[in-house]
């Protein structure tokens, strides 16, 4: 007779950010998983249809129960702030196939996620310049995140020497440079942003602003009184 089985899993914290899944890494909670039919067999959820929906427990583990054999695909929902770095089944995908055998459970289909960040620090935070002065801002970029970025670039809106194309940071890099404004006349505050490309997911972004107030000195000089009379 054909005997139903289970599909199971966790959804891991891939805090490195390496894609090992042999990693002792803590399950993430509350992670959506779907299973989909695969009524072809080629691993893509397209040709088939949602069947039970769940979410990781408090662990990062989740379970199919009761599930019919044939192949299916597990499909696993990032969470907010979170891309994926791994999953059992190749390519990195959020996707697992799963053939399931009557009466055998498939257990271990696993994904990563890892948090990408980025930070940006314009400093100094305020400086004040007479009429005509140059201001220097040093720039610091920080890969403050679980993967590496691509595409990480520096806008600055009304210091465009500050502007730069960073290409790929490294987790934990950081990169510094410094920028210059020349011929101030008037004070400003502005903001330096960054923005950078995880393996998968959203761009990450930071922003972060600096002060230049301007200094004009004047000085009055008044006698009096005015008119005096004399004897």
């Amino acid at each position: 007779d054909t005997q139903p089985a289970a599909i199971s899993g966790q959804v891991r914290n891939d805090t490195d950010g390496d894609g090992n899944l042999a990693d002792p890494d803590s399950g993430i909670s509350g992670v959506t998983v779907v299973l989909y039919s695969d009524p072809n067999g080629d691993g893509n959820p397209a040709d088939g249809s949602p069947i039970l929906t769940t979410t990781t427990t408090i662990t990062g583990s989740y379970v199919f129960t009761n599930v019919t054999p044939g192949d299916y695909v597990v499909v696993e929902t990032d969470p907010s702030g979170f891309s994926s770095t791994a999953d059992t089944d190749a390519p990195n995908n959020n996707q697992i196939g799963v053939t399931l055998v009557s009466g055998i459970d498939s257990t271990g289909n696993d994904f990563l996620d890892a948090q990408p960040a980025i930070a940006i620090a314009k400093t100094p935070d305020i400086q004040l310049v007479q009429p005509n002065d140059t201001v220097i801002f040093t720039i610091t970029v920080t890969n403050t995140g679980a993967t590496t970025l691509t595409n990480v670039t520096v806008g600055d809106p009304l210091t465009s020497n500050c502007d730069r194309t960073i290409g790929n940071l490294a987790t934990s890099a950081v990169t510094s440079y410094t920028c210059s404004l020349a011929n101030v006349t008037v004070g400003f505050t502005n903001t330096a942003s960054v923005t950078g490309t995880p393996p998968v997911g959203s761009v990450v972004t930071d922003t972060d602003d600096a002060r230049v107030d301007f200094l004009n000195p004047a000085i009055a000089c008044a006698k009096t009184p005015d008119t005096q009379t004399i004897a």
